[in-house]
């Protein structure tokens, strides 16, 4: 769940008013990473060379942005943005250490104010780069991502500018526990929601998994974000996920999660559910 503040100029209109500013800031946060690893969103620090990787995923964000008007006369809490129902497809190829991916989501069914969810609306695809070095037990990388806008900001669920992202990646393996954290910093155009700034911010990323068998693998994520400057409340959104991963006897990766939002900044849905399928080809799936 998200409380957001609009302009003073709409808080004189009714939510259903179609002079109604809406703010165009990505409600959605969630990225699937596709490089065949244990978690959901966590990038892994290990490339493979020769893998070609390719993915998709099923996600579901309940409340992912809603309004609560400052004056109790104007009614209680409005959904902008009340369900996102998005496919994220994405593929990716090693080069020696280094993984060159794409990857984009495609909003198949969104709710909330000022639609009703019979338009499928692209969201902003994305080029990313990946370079890694491991050993047995430990493996470090670095990541450098760009995007570029489709429209998805009209329906909240995409930026209304380009925007880049750098990482630091690191992961170790601890007897049968996989643990894998991502930090890094992300550049995206500045909006400004009546005195709360979305603007450039640190994110970071921890995954601890359970490495019960091959092919079966439990796994807790954490994900989250802070404005690099007078970071807030607001604008400090943290969500949770319950794992599971399993893969088939003919290759395919199975991934599901599902987990509640974390307090209510821009960014939180109240909860989000994933389902996805991951095909890769190379040294690892020989």
């Amino acid at each position: 769940m998200i409380a957001v503040w609009l302009a003073p100029a709409a808080w004189a209109q009714s939510p259903l008013d179609p002079d109604f500013v809406l703010p165009e800031v990505a409600s959605d946060l969630f990225r699937p990473s596709v490089d065949g690893g244990p978690w959901l969103a966590t990038e892994s620090a290990h490339t493979d060379p020769g893998d070609v990787i390719a993915g998709a995923h099923l996600s579901w964000a309940n409340r992912p942005l809603t309004w609560t008007p400052d004056d109790p006369a104007q009614g209680d809490q409005v959904d902008i943005v009340s369900n996102a129902l998005a496919l994220h497809l994405g593929a990716r190829v090693t080069l020696g250490p280094v993984e060159l991916g794409a990857a984009a989501p495609a909003y198949l069914h969104t709710t909330g104010l000022g639609f009703d969810g019979s338009t499928t609306v692209l969201g902003d695809p994305t080029l990313q780069a990946k370079v890694g070095l491991s050993t047995v037990d430990l493996a470090g990388g670095a990541l450098v991502k760009v995007g570029l806008p489709l429209g998805g900001a009209s329906r909240q669920v995409g930026t209304p500018g380009p925007f880049w992202e750098l990482g630091l990646l690191g992961q170790a393996s601890v007897s049968s526990l996989q643990i894998g954290l991502n930090l890094g910093v992300r550049g995206v155009p500045e909006q400004t929601l009546d005195g709360t700034t979305v603007d450039d911010h640190l994110w970071g990323r921890l995954g601890v998994a359970w490495l019960v068998t091959e092919r079966w693998i439990p796994a807790l994520e954490l994900v989250g974000q802070r404005r690099l400057s007078d970071g807030s409340a607001s604008t400090t959104p943290l969500e949770m996920s319950l794992q599971l991963q399993h893969q088939l006897a003919a290759g395919p990766k199975l991934h599901v999660g599902v987990g509640p939002g974390l307090g209510n900044a821009v960014g939180t849905p109240s909860w989000r559910a994933v389902a996805g399928v991951i095909l890769q080809r190379g040294p690892t799936s020989e």
